[in-house]
């Protein structure tokens, strides 16, 4: 059966990666200029443009994008971003390690964050927050809400590239306040780069495993209007059987100033199709999965007097098809699992200053919806599936959800301070309301200290809910959970030195997890656990010396505990978190056009998981990871070479899921108008 969300057919495609390893660099750089013409055309037309004035602006322009989770309005961001305990900002430039060609590959380097896979770059990771689940976590990109609610599992399928990205911030204490109650242990926001006159990349790169990745860039600003497109394609034949992958996504994005305000819009697409040898069971190594996610968002900011106004509309649409046998299919097998979601989502701020104050309300909206052959309820007839004969979806479930938050805010010299409400309701749940406070302090000698306290919450997804098998059972009378967060921290910036130390305590209660009913069952259930606890400190630092070896030198280090009444290994995901993480990462200046990356990444996961070959019961091992990039730079052009664990160490973030040892690579990057 050809797979409807995939661009080849699974086993065709898998044949085709074998069978013609000396185009591995060629084919996959033909794929993503294929989808940069598009982009190139898109961004050449607007070159002469100049769409409401003749006059240059200043090269700050489109600092005036509503860009991130602070939102970019001076006023809002005053609140968030200069207030106590809100964001972190991470520069991409501290985090272009070794080796990384995906999203997941580039947040892997920041302390508060796990990242926990299921196979390579970016095939399939989950993304979690301070020990929170990976369904806890807002995820926003140029700050629109674009997480999943059938599960967290799709949430980082979004069609952006680390050469996209400008920076990204980290909304730490469990800030529901502004943002609905997404952001039950975080939020991430994900900024790409702003338009500049005329300007472009084209990489290409080739390894082991059959291992190609092409990406290009343009941008162009032309008065008023800013245009950036994105695409990018990786393949690889796989680092052990059935762990092939296909990757091809794309993002434009475009900004416009008007008298009236300023408007940007955003469009994108991803497509991803892998062999997922026991990524959901070890029983069947010849599972796989295709997944399809569309994206596009249009937002407006002005201001009128004293008060400014931001308003975002988004769309969501992911697809998923799953398949337990990828080949041959025994005749108990009932068919593959197809997904369809869709998002609606919108979003009204509104603030005003006066005097040392400033207030601020928002208004969520967002409407959920899934047609499925397995999550949600069953319908009377069946619906179509494009593509597919014979076979439709058979269940549909929706909910709308409408927030309503208010915030206030102070600053005083050196002192900032805020404090709101937030409160839901959602159609199939009862009210929830959340709150939180913070306050900081700045001293002259460029320290802040800060405090901080939230409440917050999120909704099941609609797998815990509904999803059904043999061995995993959803629960349709799950709660929302709920979390108390208690934070304190420190945060330097002077010089060529930034440092941020911080320490925290979550409280949180009727947690939802995937637990086996019994200790001799094999069936997993979600419930709502009674509580789950987790406290730590984070330390990160950036120096950037004058010295004629080093460049930059970045370290982090994060410690976590996390207690429950129930510790036992039973427990899914809620209790496997990282103890210990630490990150160092030291860069050489370009020396007669030679530079080097070194980079390390240490951490030991607790819990336990049940190998599939012994039955023994096995802890997760300390993983240590050294990655090395080299390269040589004349000119527009650079050439490198890449060694990913290079001491091959033993890796396993999921249980009878190994992810490789030693991995080498090399290409090339063009670069024009810089």
């Amino acid at each position: 059966m050809r797979n409807p969300f995939s661009l080849q057919n699974s086993r065709k495609h898998s044949l085709l990666r074998c069978e013609y390893p000396r185009k591995a660099l060629i084919q996959p750089l033909l794929r993503v200029l294929r989808l940069g013409s598009l982009l190139g055309f898109y961004v050449l037309l607007l070159s002469g443009y100049q769409a409401f004035s003749q006059e240059n602006l200043p090269k700050n322009l489109l600092d005036h994008r509503i860009d991130s989770v602070v939102v970019e309005l001076a006023t809002q961001r005053a609140i968030l971003g200069k207030g106590a305990a809100a964001v972190r900002v991470v520069p991409a430039s501290e985090l272009q390690l070794p080796s990384v060609l995906t999203l997941p590959d580039l947040l892997a380097a920041i302390p508060e964050l796990d990242i926990r896979a299921r196979g390579i770059h970016g095939v399939q990771a989950d993304l979690s927050v301070r020990g929170g689940g990976f369904d806890q976590v807002l995820l926003l990109l140029n700050g629109v809400d674009f997480t999943d609610a059938q599960t967290g599992h799709h949430n980082l399928n979004l069609p952006v590239r680390p050469e996209a990205i400008d920076y990204i911030e980290i909304l730490t204490p469990s800030g529901a306040r502004l943002y609905g109650p997404g952001a039950f242990a975080g939020a991430i926001n994900i900024v790409t780069k702003q338009a500049k006159p005329l300007t472009g990349q084209l990489k290409a790169l080739a390894g082991q495993y059959g291992l190609t990745d092409a990406a290009l860039t343009l941008a162009h600003q032309a008065g008023r209007l800013g245009v950036t497109g994105f695409a990018g394609t990786t393949h690889s034949a796989g680092y052990m059987a059935n762990t092939d992958f296909h990757r091809s996504e794309a993002l434009v994005t475009t900004d416009i100033q008007t008298n009236l305000g300023h408007v940007s819009v955003q469009a994108g697409f991803q497509t991803k199709d892998f062999g997922a040898n026991a990524f959901y069971t070890p029983k069947f190594p010849e599972q796989y999965e295709s997944t399809h996610a569309i994206i596009g968002s249009l937002r407006y900011s002005g201001r009128i007097g004293l008060f400014t106004f931001d308003a975002v509309g988004g769309y969501r649409n992911h697809k998923d098809r799953f398949e337990l046998f990828r080949h041959a299919r025994p005749s108990w097998y009932k068919g593959d699992n197809y997904h369809s979601t869709n998002l609606y989502e919108g979003r009204l701020l509104v603030g005003a200053r006066m005097g040392i104050a400033h207030t601020t309300l928002s208004l969520n909206a967002r409407h959920d919806e899934i047609l499925s052959t397995n999550l949600g309820e069953s319908i009377s007839r069946w619906r179509a599936i494009r593509g597919v004969s014979g076979f439709g979806y058979t269940h549909f479930a929706s909910r709308t959800t409408i927030s309503i938050a208010a915030q206030e805010a102070i600053q005083w010299r050196g002192f900032s301070a805020s404090a709101g409400i937030s409160t839901t309701q959602n159609s199939s749940f009862d009210f929830m309301s959340g709150y939180g406070a913070d306050l900081a302090y700045l001293f002259p000698s460029n320290i802040k200290l800060y405090l901080a306290v939230n409440r917050a919450y999120r909704l099941p997804t609609f797998t815990d809910l509904y999803y059904s098998s043999a061995t995993q059972q959803g629960n349709s009378s799950l709660k929302p959970e709920y979390s108390l967060t208690y934070e304190m921290g420190a945060q330097y910036t002077a010089g060529r030195l930034s440092a941020n130390l911080s320490g925290y305590y979550r409280q949180g209660r009727d947690i939802i997890d995937w637990a086996l009913t019994s200790p001799t069952s094999n069936l997993w259930r979600a419930s709502n656990r009674a509580e789950v606890d987790a406290y730590g400190v984070e330390v990160a630092g950036s120096y950037y010396p004058d010295l004629r070896w080093v460049k930059s030198l970045q370290a982090s280090y994060s410690y976590m505990q996390i207690s429950s009444p129930n510790t036992s290994p039973a427990a899914s995901y809620t209790l496997d978190k990282p103890d210990h993480q630490a990150n160092i990462q030291l860069t050489t200046p370009a020396i007669y056009g030679f530079a080097a990356v070194l980079a390390g990444h240490y951490c030991h996961r607790r819990g336990h998981y049940v190998d599939f070959t012994s039955g023994a019961t096995r802890e997760y091992p300390h993983a240590l990871s050294i990655d090395l990039r080299l390269s040589y730079t004349y000119r527009w052009i650079t050439l490198f070479g890449q060694a990913e664990n290079l001491l091959n160490a033993k890796r396993i973030d999921f249980g009878n899921i190994p992810l490789p040892g030693r991995w080498v690579s090399g290409g090339l990057e063009c670069r024009f108008g810089e």
